[in-house]
């Protein structure tokens, strides 16, 4: 998963909540690893061959925060 933020500096602990449970579940790998299907509608919960209850997180799943830092007055110490 990418997060592209562009020149937008988020301050991610405001964009927390039940629906995107950033700083308890997707920024802590080892919980999201075993706590995924929280995140997982019911609808979305199937493997590839459309097998309900059957959806599985990939063990090699990643996150990357990517920020564009290209303007000149963007402040270093942000990152």
């Amino acid at each position: 998963m990418v997060w592209f933020c562009e020149t937008m500096v988020p301050t991610f602990k405001e964009y927390d909540s039940a629906i995107s449970p950033l700083k308890d579940l997707m920024f802590k790998r080892d919980k999201l690893q075993t706590d995924f299907k929280t995140l997982v509608k019911p609808e979305e919960d199937h493997d590839i061959h459309k097998t309900k209850g059957c959806f599985a997180l990939d063990p090699k799943f990643s996150q990357i925060i990517l920020c564009d830092m290209s303007d000149p007055d963007c402040d270093d110490e942000i990152v």
